[in-house]
């Protein structure tokens, strides 16, 4: 059975359409980096000489590109906690409070922006925004979550100290902030920013499947069609 280059082009076109429109979710990250902040939350192991607690952020959305993040560290009988507004478009930082808080107009410490300067700015407490270089990547084995891909970017303001910031969602996952005053380390035990692109099954919406009617109507008729003519 022959077909007509009319006809072909009618099932291509309505095939093409049907595709078009269905959402294809794949192992990458696929929404844009500032939707994974709303009620994001990231746990770390908080380091300072040989004191080691529990150190928790969550964030929570103000308008579409403003979020207010908390910071609560668990130390030995006290809790501290400090608060702050971060800007998905620019990282800055404002209205900053509390015993752990940062310098007005400093750039987030918790992420990064995954399309990669040749400098990344990122805030220390007490100092301000210090200078740092991507050096290099690495797949890291992470215990609770799993394999992660990483940027590993040095502070040239203290060289030979190091942080990692996972390359699909720039968040941090492990690193080492050293000041003129103090010097600690933040190590992700647990976040739930890796939903985002977790393999999913391809999802089929209304409209995607009224072209898969509109194209198997259309293949049908001209099959009868062929059929009636012999």
């Amino acid at each position: 059975m022959r077909l007509r280059i009319s006809n072909l082009l009618c099932i291509i076109i309505t095939f093409t359409l049907f595709l078009s429109n269905t959402v294809r979710v794949s192992g990458t990250f696929n929404v844009p980096q500032s939707m994974i902040f709303d009620n994001m939350y990231a746990n770390y192991i908080f380091s300072y000489r040989t004191d080691v607690y529990l150190s928790y952020f969550n964030y929570s959305k103000i308008s579409t590109d403003q979020y207010n993040v908390t910071w609560k560290l668990e130390e030995e009988n006290n809790t501290v906690i400090s608060s702050w507004i971060e800007e998905s478009e620019s990282r800055l930082i404002s209205n900053s409070t509390g015993p752990l808080a940062f310098n007005e107009g400093t750039h987030a410490k918790l992420w990064i922006f995954t399309n990669l300067s040749q400098r990344i700015l990122v805030t220390i407490n007490g100092d301000g925004d210090h200078s740092f270089r991507v050096i290099g990547d690495l797949i890291l084995k992470h215990s609770g979550i799993g394999n992660l891909e990483v940027w590993v970017l040095e502070n040239l303001n203290y060289t030979g100290t190091y942080v990692l910031y996972e390359k699909r969602t720039g968040i941090l996952v492990d690193g080492e902030f050293q000041s003129s005053n103090s010097n600690y380390t933040l190590h992700l035990i647990e976040t739930n920013i890796f939903t985002y692109y977790q393999s999913k099954p391809r999802e089929i919406s209304g409209y995607n499947i009224f072209y898969l009617i509109i194209s198997l109507t259309v293949i049908t008729g001209i099959l009868m069609k062929k059929k009636q003519r012999k």
